[in-house]
Protein backbone atom coordinates (compact mmCIF):
# COMPACT_ATOMS: atom_id res chain seq x y z
CA UNK A 1 0.00 0.00 0.00
CA UNK A 2 2.94 2.65 0.90
CA UNK A 3 4.62 1.50 -2.26
CA UNK A 4 1.29 2.40 -4.33
CA UNK A 5 0.94 5.66 -2.38
CA UNK A 6 4.41 6.81 -3.27
CA UNK A 7 4.05 6.10 -7.02
CA UNK A 8 0.88 8.49 -6.89
CA UNK A 9 -2.33 6.64 -6.61
CA UNK A 10 -4.84 7.74 -4.61
CA UNK A 11 -7.67 4.81 -4.40
CA UNK A 12 -7.55 1.36 -4.37
CA UNK A 13 -10.67 -0.12 -5.54
CA UNK A 14 -11.50 -3.85 -3.71
CA UNK A 15 -14.37 -5.48 -5.88
CA UNK A 16 -16.07 -8.33 -4.73
CA UNK A 17 -17.01 -9.61 -8.00
CA UNK A 18 -12.93 -9.84 -8.25
CA UNK A 19 -12.57 -12.56 -4.96
CA UNK A 20 -12.07 -9.60 -2.40
CA UNK A 21 -13.21 -9.69 0.75
CA UNK A 22 -14.39 -6.58 2.06
CA UNK A 23 -12.92 -7.70 5.82
CA UNK A 24 -9.64 -7.02 4.70
CA UNK A 25 -10.15 -3.51 4.13
CA UNK A 26 -10.10 -3.42 7.98
CA UNK A 27 -6.72 -3.86 8.04
CA UNK A 28 -5.58 -1.54 5.61
CA UNK A 29 -7.15 1.58 6.10
CA UNK A 30 -5.02 3.10 8.52
CA UNK A 31 -2.06 2.43 6.14
CA UNK A 32 -0.71 5.77 4.57
CA UNK A 33 -3.45 8.08 2.53
CA UNK A 34 -4.71 6.13 0.37
CA UNK A 35 -8.74 6.18 -0.21
CA UNK A 36 -10.37 3.01 -0.21
CA UNK A 37 -13.59 2.16 -2.37
CA UNK A 38 -15.30 -0.95 -1.54
CA UNK A 39 -17.56 -2.36 -4.20
CA UNK A 40 -20.15 -4.27 -2.84
CA UNK A 41 -22.96 -6.90 -3.96
CA UNK A 42 -25.45 -4.96 -1.46
CA UNK A 43 -27.32 -8.62 -1.69
CA UNK A 44 -24.59 -10.12 0.49
CA UNK A 45 -24.84 -10.73 4.35
CA UNK A 46 -21.44 -8.46 5.48
CA UNK A 47 -19.87 -8.36 8.29
CA UNK A 48 -17.54 -5.20 8.48
CA UNK A 49 -17.03 -3.47 11.34
CA UNK A 50 -17.65 -0.09 11.97
CA UNK A 51 -16.60 3.49 11.59
CA UNK A 52 -14.60 2.78 8.04
CA UNK A 53 -13.78 5.90 6.44
CA UNK A 54 -14.10 4.38 2.81
CA UNK A 55 -16.03 4.92 -0.28
CA UNK A 56 -18.94 2.46 -1.46
CA UNK A 57 -19.74 1.40 -4.99
CA UNK A 58 -22.27 -0.91 -6.35
CA UNK A 59 -23.29 -1.73 -10.17
CA UNK A 60 -25.64 0.42 -11.93
CA UNK A 61 -28.18 -2.98 -11.95
CA UNK A 62 -31.72 -2.86 -11.60
CA UNK A 63 -32.31 -1.36 -7.98
CA UNK A 64 -29.33 0.12 -7.79
CA UNK A 65 -30.42 3.39 -6.64
CA UNK A 66 -32.24 2.24 -3.46
CA UNK A 67 -29.01 -0.62 -2.58
CA UNK A 68 -26.90 2.16 -2.44
CA UNK A 69 -28.90 4.32 -0.72
CA UNK A 70 -29.06 1.46 1.82
CA UNK A 71 -25.60 1.19 1.88
CA UNK A 72 -24.77 4.65 2.77
CA UNK A 73 -27.42 4.64 5.58
CA UNK A 74 -25.89 1.51 7.17
CA UNK A 75 -24.25 1.71 10.35
CA UNK A 76 -20.92 -0.46 9.70
CA UNK A 77 -19.67 2.60 7.20
CA UNK A 78 -18.42 5.98 8.19
CA UNK A 79 -20.96 8.95 8.30
CA UNK A 80 -21.79 10.38 4.76
CA UNK A 81 -19.82 7.64 2.79
CA UNK A 82 -18.62 9.04 -0.74
CA UNK A 83 -20.33 6.68 -3.42
CA UNK A 84 -20.20 5.51 -6.88
CA UNK A 85 -22.11 3.74 -10.04
CA UNK A 86 -20.30 1.27 -11.74
CA UNK A 87 -22.30 1.74 -15.23
CA UNK A 88 -22.40 -0.03 -18.38
CA UNK A 89 -23.92 2.40 -20.89
CA UNK A 90 -25.27 6.13 -20.88
CA UNK A 91 -28.42 5.93 -19.45
CA UNK A 92 -26.81 4.48 -16.32
CA UNK A 93 -23.94 6.98 -16.34
CA UNK A 94 -26.70 9.53 -16.48
CA UNK A 95 -28.41 8.08 -13.50
CA UNK A 96 -25.22 8.97 -11.63
CA UNK A 97 -25.26 12.01 -12.06
CA UNK A 98 -28.90 12.48 -11.21
CA UNK A 99 -28.31 10.64 -8.03
CA UNK A 100 -25.08 13.29 -7.30
CA UNK A 101 -22.86 10.09 -6.98
CA UNK A 102 -19.46 9.10 -8.78
CA UNK A 103 -19.62 7.26 -11.66
CA UNK A 104 -16.94 4.59 -12.97
CA UNK A 105 -17.66 1.86 -16.58
CA UNK A 106 -15.40 -0.04 -18.09
CA UNK A 107 -13.16 1.11 -21.31
CA UNK A 108 -15.03 1.61 -24.26
CA UNK A 109 -14.12 1.15 -27.85
CA UNK A 110 -13.25 4.19 -28.83
CA UNK A 111 -11.86 6.60 -25.87
CA UNK A 112 -13.33 9.88 -27.67
CA UNK A 113 -17.20 8.43 -27.31
CA UNK A 114 -16.65 8.84 -23.18
CA UNK A 115 -17.21 12.48 -24.12
CA UNK A 116 -20.92 12.09 -24.66
CA UNK A 117 -21.14 9.71 -21.32
CA UNK A 118 -19.21 12.63 -19.49
CA UNK A 119 -21.32 15.30 -20.80
CA UNK A 120 -24.48 13.32 -19.97
CA UNK A 121 -22.90 12.60 -16.36
CA UNK A 122 -22.66 16.63 -15.68
CA UNK A 123 -25.78 17.82 -17.48
CA UNK A 124 -27.49 15.93 -14.75
CA UNK A 125 -25.28 17.00 -12.11
CA UNK A 126 -25.46 20.22 -12.40
CA UNK A 127 -29.02 19.85 -13.48
CA UNK A 128 -31.98 21.59 -11.62
CA UNK A 129 -33.56 18.05 -10.84
CA UNK A 130 -30.59 16.33 -9.37
CA UNK A 131 -31.90 14.20 -6.61
CA UNK A 132 -28.72 13.00 -4.49
CA UNK A 133 -28.99 9.49 -2.87
CA UNK A 134 -27.52 11.06 0.40
CA UNK A 135 -23.70 10.97 1.66
CA UNK A 136 -20.71 12.73 0.25
CA UNK A 137 -21.09 14.32 -2.99
CA UNK A 138 -19.07 12.96 -5.55
CA UNK A 139 -18.98 14.47 -8.96
CA UNK A 140 -16.61 12.46 -10.76
CA UNK A 141 -15.77 10.39 -13.79
CA UNK A 142 -13.96 7.26 -13.49
CA UNK A 143 -12.90 4.59 -16.25
CA UNK A 144 -11.34 1.22 -15.40
CA UNK A 145 -8.75 0.67 -17.54
CA UNK A 146 -6.22 -2.66 -18.25
CA UNK A 147 -2.65 -1.31 -17.71
CA UNK A 148 -1.13 -3.86 -20.83
CA UNK A 149 2.37 -4.35 -21.34
CA UNK A 150 3.08 -1.34 -23.30
CA UNK A 151 3.45 2.15 -21.08
CA UNK A 152 3.43 4.57 -23.55
CA UNK A 153 0.21 2.59 -25.32
CA UNK A 154 -1.50 3.04 -21.55
CA UNK A 155 0.14 6.83 -21.47
CA UNK A 156 -1.56 7.70 -24.61
CA UNK A 157 -4.52 5.41 -23.82
CA UNK A 158 -5.20 7.86 -20.82
CA UNK A 159 -4.93 11.00 -22.37
CA UNK A 160 -6.88 10.33 -24.97
CA UNK A 161 -10.03 9.78 -21.65
CA UNK A 162 -8.48 12.82 -20.38
CA UNK A 163 -9.26 14.78 -23.29
CA UNK A 164 -12.49 13.46 -23.22
CA UNK A 165 -13.08 14.63 -19.96
CA UNK A 166 -12.62 11.76 -18.15
CA UNK A 167 -11.31 12.64 -14.34
CA UNK A 168 -9.71 9.79 -13.08
CA UNK A 169 -8.14 6.29 -14.48
CA UNK A 170 -8.94 2.50 -12.60
CA UNK A 171 -5.53 0.47 -13.33
CA UNK A 172 -5.56 -3.33 -12.97
CA UNK A 173 -4.03 -6.29 -14.54
CA UNK A 174 -0.40 -7.44 -13.66
CA UNK A 175 1.62 -4.69 -14.83
CA UNK A 176 -0.55 -2.13 -12.67
CA UNK A 177 0.92 -3.57 -9.44
CA UNK A 178 4.38 -3.12 -11.05
CA UNK A 179 6.73 -0.60 -9.60
CA UNK A 180 9.08 -0.03 -12.62
CA UNK A 181 6.16 -0.56 -14.95
CA UNK A 182 3.81 2.24 -13.45
CA UNK A 183 6.45 4.58 -12.16
CA UNK A 184 7.45 5.07 -15.93
CA UNK A 185 3.58 5.93 -16.50
CA UNK A 186 2.95 8.28 -13.49
CA UNK A 187 6.23 10.05 -14.41
CA UNK A 188 4.28 11.60 -17.84
CA UNK A 189 1.47 13.08 -14.70
CA UNK A 190 3.63 14.58 -12.10
CA UNK A 191 1.65 17.73 -12.02
CA UNK A 192 -0.88 17.65 -9.39
CA UNK A 193 -3.63 18.84 -11.32
CA UNK A 194 -2.64 16.17 -14.06
CA UNK A 195 -2.09 13.29 -11.90
CA UNK A 196 -5.70 14.84 -9.78
CA UNK A 197 -7.23 13.61 -13.36
CA UNK A 198 -5.61 10.88 -15.06
CA UNK A 199 -4.02 9.04 -12.72
CA UNK A 200 -6.13 8.92 -9.29
CA UNK A 201 -7.37 5.31 -8.85
CA UNK A 202 -5.79 2.39 -8.74
CA UNK A 203 -7.83 -0.90 -8.54
CA UNK A 204 -6.48 -3.36 -6.32
CA UNK A 205 -7.72 -6.83 -8.68
CA UNK A 206 -7.43 -10.39 -7.42
CA UNK A 207 -4.20 -10.97 -9.32
CA UNK A 208 -2.94 -8.22 -6.70
CA UNK A 209 -4.26 -10.17 -3.65
CA UNK A 210 -2.03 -13.38 -4.85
Amino acid sequence: MRESERIGFERVWLSEADGADPRMVVGLVNQGGLRFVLQLDPTADMSVPAGLDIELAVAASAGWRDSLSALIASAPYSPDPAAWAVAGDVASVAAAGHAGVGVAFEALEQAEAAEEWVSEYEAELSGGSVDPLGGTSLGATAVFLEAGEDPDALIGLIERYREAGVDEVILHGPSSGDRNFMTVVMSEFDDDEVREQAGGIHRWSQDHQR
